[in-house]
């Protein structure tokens, strides 16, 4: 990792703000674990290419792919303050680079539910539908976040919109039980 570090970051010295070198640049800094640095060229990246950006922020190093995936996220995960704040904090700079971009408030929206944050997790993908209605993906995880957050009646409201996109997703949304660990 450490000679692709060097070399990334010595074509950055000749070439500064290529898009590609720097997105590489952020992949190693992720594998390897340097979440700082790994934040650093996700901000750099999303003044350069926010799409890109967007698409570093996925990149997990540990990932293992699955042909059947749930669109019902995973129980977020006791909040580890340094890897969480910086996911956050990227994903705020991408919304502000560009507040019309839907995906980057659904990632928003995603990202502070997993840190437990249900309120602003809510604002950030209602901000989401607002920009694009109807995508599935962002009214099941306005779903889960209101079921999280205990609002019943937001969440049967969104159920019911749910309904009308995808019935199965609907059933599976319903099922979804928040963790009784969630701080509502």
């Amino acid at each position: 990792y450490d000679e692709a570090v060097q070399a990334f970051r010595k074509a950055l010295e000749l070439k500064p703000g290529v898009a590609e070198v720097i997105a590489n640049l952020g992949v190693v800094l992720k594998a390897k674990g340097e979440m700082t640095e790994y934040e650093k060229m996700v901000q750099s990246l999303a003044t350069v290419n926010p799409k890109m950006a967007r698409d570093l922020m996925d990149f997990a190093p540990d990932k293992i792919s699955s042909t059947e995936t749930s669109s019902i996220p995973v129980e977020p995960a006791p909040p580890s303050v340094d890897k969480e704040s910086g996911e956050v904090s990227a994903l705020r700079k991408m919304v502000e680079l560009d507040p019309r971009d839907s995906v980057s408030w659904n990632q928003l929206g995603k990202a502070l539910y997993q840190a437990g944050q249900y309120g602003e997790s809510v604002e950030a993908l209602d901000r989401s539908l607002a920009i694009q209605p109807d995508v599935e993906e962002v009214v099941v995880n306005l779903g889960v976040a209101l079921k999280t957050k205990g609002d019943a009646v937001r969440y049967s409201q969104v159920l019911e919109k749910l309904r009308g996109i995808n019935p199965k997703t609907a059933k599976d949304l319903e099922a979804f039980q928040p963790s009784p660990d969630a701080k509502r």
